[in-house]
């Protein structure tokens, strides 16, 4: 069974192994050393609280009500075109009788 420490060689041939990737992606303007990992000091307990706040976070943002609803679709925005020009023919319909029923009112 392991201990969970870590030797210093394998601290070491990491480091080397992560200088080695750092050499292959750095360009001029970085320095020449890899930088260091953060050291995360914080107890496991918040670390897992944290991750998992922000998988609760995520889960919420994603099945939020205005996600839900999804938008329309081509024969949905189609029929909703018809229905609108059939209006504004009925509504142009009724304004040209009366015009006509003023027209004829004002001749008798």
């Amino acid at each position: 069974m392991s201990s969970g420490f870590i030797s210093e060689s394998e601290i070491l041939e990491a480091r080397r192994v992560r200088q080695e990737e750092w050499e292959k992606v750095r360009t001029e303007d970085q320095p020449k050393e890899a930088p260091e990992e953060a050291y995360d000091s914080r107890p496991l307990y918040q670390r897992l609280e944290e991750q998992r706040l922000k998988k609760e976070a995520e889960y919420e943002e994603a099945h939020k009500l205005k996600n839900m609803i999804r938008g329309l679709d081509d024969d949905e925005i189609g029929f909703l075109d018809l229905v609108e020009r059939t209006k504004a023919e009925v509504a142009q319909q009724i304004s040209i009788e009366e015009h006509k029923e003023m027209q004829e009112f004002r001749l008798w």
